[in-house]
């Protein structure tokens, strides 16, 4: 999951896990979430009987960290992820549309292409 700081993205995986300890959360504008966090649940399976392992996301845009941190955060996520959700609140503007794009374009520079192979995982737009 990755979107823009501040938005819910490690209590929304939280709720997907059915737990409320797996990633941490807060009350402050001081995010609890540095790079990229992974949670290994065995517990958690998917319809043909992989494990899930949930990724937390450090949020985009937040004042301590540049435009090119969060890009490399973010592409980060994209490849290593089967499926990635993109948590957004409030409405699709332009700046989170923005950092779609740029993130893909970077995305497609770091790939190694192989036989019709495609880099990007299903997306999921979360509105909330």
């Amino acid at each position: 999951v990755a979107g823009m700081y501040r938005t819910g993205k490690s209590f929304f995986l939280n709720r997907l896990a059915g737990s409320a300890g797996g990633f941490g959360v807060g009350e402050t504008t001081e995010p609890c979430t540095r790079g990229v966090w992974l949670w290994h649940r065995p517990d958690l399976k998917t319809a043909d009987g992989a494990t899930l392992l949930l990724m937390d996301t450090e949020g985009l845009a937040s004042a301590d960290q540049d435009e090119t941190y969060d890009a490399k955060v973010f592409a980060l996520a994209l490849l290593l992820s089967s499926y990635f959700v993109l948590n957004v609140v409030g409405v699709i503007d332009d700046s989170t549309i923005e950092r779609l794009h740029l993130v893909t374009e970077v995305t497609k520079r770091i790939a190694t292409e192989g036989p019709e192979e495609d880099h990007f995982p299903p997306l999921l737009v979360l509105v909330r």
